[in-house]
């Protein structure tokens, strides 16, 4: 029995040697260099590609939402022109802008206009001479409107190298129907609110009390303060109104030197710089004036404004500033940056005038 067991035991040492460790070789300098370099040739143009695609990204969805928001700005100032039944040219506004009107610190008025506003549920229902203290009825109110390119900036909480678009509304109270000297609890005029008089809208005037702050409608509007050259380009801009609203009457008129334009372009440079009266009319008329002779020069307003008050055609024109909201150091306009400043443009003609208003 015990020599069974030794056997056993020597069969299975036998069978199953104890295997020595195999030799350790590693690597050589030349080797290792090789190796770093060949990594260092694949994984950087790999790692510079990635980086552009993030980039890339990064940048389409700050222009892609530089995009919506203007378009969503140019909604709403569309259905704001909407309710208007009156809007100023650039002679009006230049004339209300000023202490005794709608003057702002740091702000520029662009687009100013008269509309109607309606109140819900804000006038008691009137019935055997008693005003109910339960029962309203809808009514309207005047409002006045204007926006406004801001270059306010309190506590630096705006952008840099943009402005912004701001908007006032000063409106009217609503008059309570059992005393027409009284307004209806809830429902006052704004600060400085009066009421227009018709036909003489260049000469309003604020009322008693100072304008509310105009509040922000859309921030990284292009700024239009300097051109890749670094010169002022305030003035400049390629909107031409003429061509915009009376093509078919300049193609009408014959001869074209009898025809009189009548839309003018609103922007910061010509709010604040008005231009000089046109001389008396010579015996003989001259030459029509190119298309390009209502324009100021050959960049773009980040907001402007065509009115043609006699065809009550209104076209605002706005330019935001994606590289502006990217943080870039230079965030100007070029050519082959121009994807970057989207455009959004709308033409209205007012639906409503203050006859049918009044009427209604």
């Amino acid at each position: 029995m015990f020599s069974l067991l030794q056997f056993l035991v020597k069969s299975r040492f036998k069978n199953n040697p104890i295997k020595k460790p195999p030799s350790i070789r590693g690597y050589t300098m030349i080797e290792l260099l090789v190796g770093m370099i060949m990594a260092f040739l694949i994984i950087t143009p790999l790692m510079g590609f990635v980086l552009n695609l993030l980039d890339d990204d990064r940048k389409e969805g700050v222009r892609a939402t530089t995009d919506q928001e203007l378009q969503s700005a140019m909604d709403y100032i569309q259905e704001d022109l909407r309710q208007a039944f009156y809007v100023y040219d650039r002679t009006g506004v230049q004339d209300i802008n000023d202490d005794t009107g709608i003057k702002q610190t740091y702000r520029t008025p662009i687009l100013v206009f008269w509309k109607r506003k309606i109140e819900p549920d804000s006038k008691p229902v009137k019935a055997n001479g008693i005003c109910s203290t339960t029962e309203r009825d809808d009514t309207f109110v005047y409002s006045l409107v204007a926006y406004y390119i801001s270059t306010n900036n309190p506590n630096g909480i705006w952008s840099k190298n943009a402005v912004r678009i701001e908007r006032l509304e000063i409106s009217d109270g609503v008059q309570n129907p059992c005393d027409s000297s009284k307004y209806v609890s809830g429902f006052l005029p704004s600060n400085g609110f009066q009421k227009f008089t018709q036909d003489k809208w260049n000469d309003w005037t604020k009322g008693q009390g100072s304008l509310d702050s105009p509040t922000v409608l859309i921030d990284y509007i292009h700024s239009e303060s300097q051109d890749n050259k670094n010169n002022l380009i305030d003035a400049k801009s390629d909107v031409d109104c003429q061509n915009l609203l009376e093509s078919k009457d300049i193609l009408a008129a014959i001869p074209p030197s009898t025809y009189t334009p009548t839309s003018q372009l609103i922007t910061k440079y010509l709010v604040e710089n008005p231009p000089a009266p046109p001389p008396a009319p010579p015996e003989v008329p001259p030459p029509p004036p190119p298309a390009s002779s209502n324009k100021v020069n050959q960049t773009d307003p980040g907001f402007s404004v065509c009115v043609n008050t006699e065809k009550k055609i209104v076209q605002v024109n706005l330019r935001g500033n994606a590289l502006a909201r990217m943080g870039e150091t230079d965030p100007r306009y070029s050519d082959s940056r121009k994807q970057f400043f989207p455009r959004s443009s709308t033409a209205i003609q007012l639906g409503s005038s203050l006859e049918k208003v009044k009427e209604e």
